[in-house]
């Protein structure tokens, strides 16, 4: 329902506006008036969709109610056709600087009018179309914002979860890793603990006597001790230089010391670092081949590039020991050519089906059970080849045959 006021002086002009709107298009329900401040009071209290304005009336004439409308901030929100005797240029031009759109000149036939209230109708219509749209398209992308959002949090969430989930297998690799040394720094100690025990025990016996050529009725030798201390104290040392090492790397990989800062680093001692944490508990089961550049030194991100390489190796790992093959084998290769850093990893584990390779790098997609991952492994891994380091992975698979992957990162030599 199109709501309009028309304002004319004249009740024979509204009498033929009353009878011709109804011949137009859209129902309209149309109010007149003939007194300029009391149409100027409805106008003032009501929202219409068109207004039909007289330019010449007594007390308050178009212009002056045009400009009434201005301040009130009105104009905008409907159509405003004149309706003129005189259609002289720079009273019309007023009209249309102060928001009239269109006008008719008296007398004014049935055609003409019908004509110009369907267009000016239409007009209407479709702006206050448009404003809805638009208003509607607000709240839609205030909602998408909202959501994406809420989005972006459960993925930083999810990511989360695996980085806790590599975590957790490097953890796994660190405590095997640790626990062999920590077992012979056990017993050494233990040991020291004996002889020491045995040597007090000795010197007692002798009344003090540092003259230590004969050992006790236990038969231990003094001798033996004193070979045996060297022994077990450079084990010892060995052991917790041992210890330091393994921390050192989880550091390296946990991006404690640095997250974003290059480092020139030793991609063959990066590399058997990783290694030794992800496969120490099935060096037994699978077979590694390394096929390093020999002295190859990079300069790059560390923490993220040992990321990505640790979700790639996972994958590996994790094809590996669900495969029922006999010999399990990785690959690993790595070379520089035109300052872009290659890394392979080749595995002869489960492989990939056609049917999911094109979409392994989508975001939540996964193979494994509910609860074993989020499918996000390989979007980090993408995301921190491609987008942060500006390099690019490319995935080769065949299933039940092997899977290759190659990552190239530009990097200073």
């Amino acid at each position: 329902m199109i709501r309009a006021l028309a304002v004319d002086d004249s009740r024979i002009t509204l009498g033929f506006i009353s009878s011709w709107i109804g011949q137009c298009n859209e129902r309209i329900e149309l109010e007149c008036e003939t007194e300029s401040i009391k149409a100027l009071t409805k106008l003032q209290q009501n929202d219409y969709d068109l207004l039909l304005l007289d330019l010449a009336m007594p007390e308050y004439d178009g212009i002056a109610i045009l400009k009434e409308l201005e301040q009130l901030g009105k104009l905008n929100e409907m159509k405003i056709i004149v309706i003129t005797s005189n259609d002289g240029e720079a009273e019309l031009k007023r009209c249309f600087e102060l928001g009239a759109s269109d006008y008719m000149v008296k007398p004014i036939s049935s055609t003409v009018f019908t004509s110009r209230i369907n267009a000016a109708v239409q007009e209407h219509l479709t702006k206050k179309k448009y404003k809805e749209t638009i208003a509607l398209m607000e709240e839609k992308n205030l909602q998408l914002s909202e959501m994406q959002f809420q989005l972006i949090d459960t993925q930083n969430q999810l990511i989360q979860n695996e980085q806790l989930n590599a975590l957790g297998l490097l953890a796994a690799g660190m405590a095997h890793e640790i626990n062999n040394p920590l077992g012979y720094l056990d017993n050494n100690v233990k040991v020291l603990t004996k002889y020491i025990k045995f040597l007090l025990a000795h010197i007692t016996e002798n009344n003090l006597s540092l003259d230590l050529t004969e050992p006790p009725q236990s038969g231990m030798s003094v001798g033996f001790i004193n070979e045996d201390i060297d022994r077990i104290s450079l084990e010892s040392l060995e052991g917790i230089a041992k210890i330091e090492s393994v921390i050192k790397e989880l550091r390296s990989f946990s991006g404690i010391d640095q997250i974003d800062e290059k480092e020139m680093i030793s991609i063959q001692d990066n590399m058997d670092a990783i290694i030794r944490m992800l496969f120490s508990e099935k060096r037994n089961q699978i077979t590694i081949i390394t096929n390093y550049q020999p002295n190859l030194s990079v300069e790059l991100p560390v923490s993220r590039f040992n990321v990505a390489l640790i979700e790639v190796l996972r994958n590996a790992l994790e094809s590996l020991l669900k495969s029922e093959k006999a010999t399990k084998t990785v690959t690993i290769e790595t070379w520089l050519d035109n300052n872009l850093l290659n890394v392979l990893v080749k595995d002869n584990g489960v492989g990939i089906p056609d049917y999911n390779i094109n979409r392994i790098f989508q975001p939540f997609f996964t193979t494994k059970a509910e609860g074993e991952g989020a499918g996000l492994g390989l979007t980090t891994t993408r995301n921190i080849i491609v987008s942060q380091l500006k390099g690019k992975i490319d995935i080769y698979s065949l299933e039940n045959e092997e899977t290759t992957v190659l990552m190239s990162i530009p990097t200073l030599s």
